[in-house]
């Protein structure tokens, strides 16, 4: 409904500034690069941000004037995303004595590439000296061209047969555990886009200057505030509970559902980024 309403009202405030324009009709195209600082906001508490990510876009701009003061704002990028988080996580193992089983924590750095359509109204000053001041607010669509991953993951306990319980239990990094266990792993370059949603919607507000050269040639330089209105991650990708403490949350009565005993949530995150721009308008 969030997006609905937004989508609405910049109709309609498209459609009441092409009714004031007279014969004026004007197309800006130009080139940009959009390097962002791009992070993820847990919406649940079993999963924590760890921080921010460096990333960059680049595309095409396009702006359709509807008169003097007001235009809409298009194009398409492709753009850079992500973030970290962490969480814990159930992994298998393949050893000589079988198959091992264990709750890892897992430290996650998401690199998220997307095709971005952009759906925005610019309001625009007249020009002052060289420089035209705009500022913009509308929509993002963005399809997914691109996940991988780098995890840095930490053994936190394996699932062991107790054999006087005739069950089975699971026991901390801290005993001792299968040798499949290491204190540390990592691995880089992981394809998620399985695991990722394929479109992502999100709202976009920013502010800027086009800085005239010569003609119909300007730069163009701006900061945005792009903000994910959609979850990122498949409704099936889950990872496990903590209890008070910080731990796992295992489910009472140990070896239940096949052994993984332990409670569940589903991943659910939004992706956000500052981004710069600058480019050339003609």
């Amino acid at each position: 409904m969030k997006m609905k309403g937004i989508s609405i009202l910049l109709l309609a405030v498209l459609i009441a500034a092409q009714g004031f324009s007279q014969d004026f009709k004007k197309f800006k195209f130009g080139f940009k690069v959009d390097p962002n600082v791009s992070w993820m906001s847990s919406e649940t508490n079993d999963a924590v941000s760890e921080g921010v990510l460096l990333r960059g876009s680049f595309g095409v701009n396009a702006d359709i004037m509807f008169s003097e003061r007001y235009a809409l704002g298009t194009g398409f990028s492709i753009m850079g995303g992500g973030g970290q988080l962490s969480f814990f996580d159930y992994e298998d193992r393949i050893g000589d004595a079988g198959e091992s089983n264990f709750i890892v924590k897992r430290n996650r750095k998401y690199k998220l590439k997307y095709l971005e359509i952009p759906l925005t109204l610019k309001l625009r000053t007249d020009e002052i000296g060289y420089i035209t001041y705009w500022g913009q607010f509308g929509l993002g669509l963005g399809f997914a061209n691109k996940a991988t991953a780098d995890d840095n993951i930490k053994f936190f306990s394996e699932l062991v047969e107790d054999a006087d319980e005739m069950g089975s239990s699971w026991i901390d990094s801290g005993s001792a555990i299968s040798s499949l266990a290491k204190e540390d792993e990592e691995e880089i370059g992981v394809d998620i886009s399985g695991e990722m949603l394929p479109i992502r919607a999100s709202l976009i507000i920013g502010a800027g200057i086009d800085y005239s050269l010569s003609g119909n040639t300007s730069l163009m330089f701006g900061i945005a505030y792009n903000n994910g209105l959609t979850n990122v991650f498949k409704s099936k990708m889950k990872g496990i509970e903590i209890n008070d403490d910080g731990n796992p949350s295992y489910l009472t009565g140990s070896g239940e559902g096949g052994g993984r005993s332990y409670n569940e949530f589903k991943m659910k995150s939004i992706t956000n980024s500052f981004v710069v721009t600058a480019g050339i308008l003609f």
